[in-house]
């Protein structure tokens, strides 16, 4: 099965949708479901592609305007994604993208460590050559044109790698956990990012390797080093998201963007 980076985040019966410009209106959220359901799985949507940046101010009225509904769908939706983690909510000032901690980066992905590596245990005996032989190829076809390629297609295909073997592994519980773990650090937003919006081709290299070692040492049958190289993956994108949001944050405190700064969080 495909994964693309939104239907991987997304509630079960979405569909894959293609990221929406900036400047356009969508459409005006009507049919059954409910319009904070809509305006939810939209807005969740944008940050979770990196549309809208740690940080940033999220007004109910340009929200309201863009989605075609009023603000009270808009207010509930801000509301949940507090609940999710991926906005704070500042009295008097508004909702803003929520900064990830170093903290939260850290614990999320020793969380990650654990449950991926048992996942792969469990799959191992299930993954098939086809299935490795394909991915192996699609991620030595990306580092070829890793200049070319948007930091959207990066994170797809870092997606699918892991998702081949939680999928084999048949645990939907470790699915679903792993889905809430890397969207609330939104890694398709800070790590594969240099700031000024390009691809940092370092870090995609790096994920690359780590993906074709892992894919190899399974090809080859290597259980024990196949969990090995995940769990070095793991820590090295641990310390590659938690410098990038470092970085992100020193630069913007620099700026002097108080309505940032404000928002960070404490813990």
């Amino acid at each position: 099965m495909e994964y693309s980076l939104y239907i991987v985040y997304a509630r079960g019966d979405s569909l894959k949708r293609r990221i929406p410009k900036r400047a356009r209106r969508t459409s005006p959220a009507r049919g059954p479901r409910l319009l904070r359901d809509l305006a939810y799985d939209r807005v969740k949507e944008w940050i979770i592609t990196g549309e809208f940046v740690p940080g940033e101010f999220l007004g109910e009225a340009s929200l309201a305007d863009r989605l075609g509904v009023s603000r009270t769908p808009v207010r509930e939706t801000l509301g949940h994604l507090e609940r999710d983690g991926l906005v704070q909510i500042v009295p008097h000032r508004g909702a803003f993208i929520r900064w990830p901690s170093p903290k939260d980066v850290e614990e999320r992905f020793d969380i990650r460590i654990a449950i991926e590596t048992l996942a792969l245990r469990r799959a191992f005996p299930k993954l098939t050559k086809e299935v490795l032989l394909d991915l192996l190829q699609r991620v030595r076809a990306q580092r070829g044109r890793i200049e070319q390629a948007s930091y959207q297609e990066i994170e797809q295909l870092s997606i699918q790698v892991h998702m081949a073997v939680l999928e084999v592994a048949g645990n939907r519980r470790i699915i679903d956990l792993t889905h809430q773990l890397r969207e609330q650090v939104y890694i398709a937003s800070t790590l594969y990012r240099n700031p000024d919006g390009t691809v940092s081709l370092p870090r995609v290299r790096q994920v690359a390797d780590d993906h074709e070692a892992i894919i190899t040492a399974l090809l080859d049958r290597d259980l024990e080093r196949a969990a090995s190289e995940l769990e070095a993956h793991l820590v090295r994108t641990k310390d590659m998201v938690i410098a990038a949001v470092q970085d992100a944050q020193l630069r913007t405190t620099t700026l002097g963007a108080a309505s940032v700064t404000a928002v960070r969080p404490t813990r």
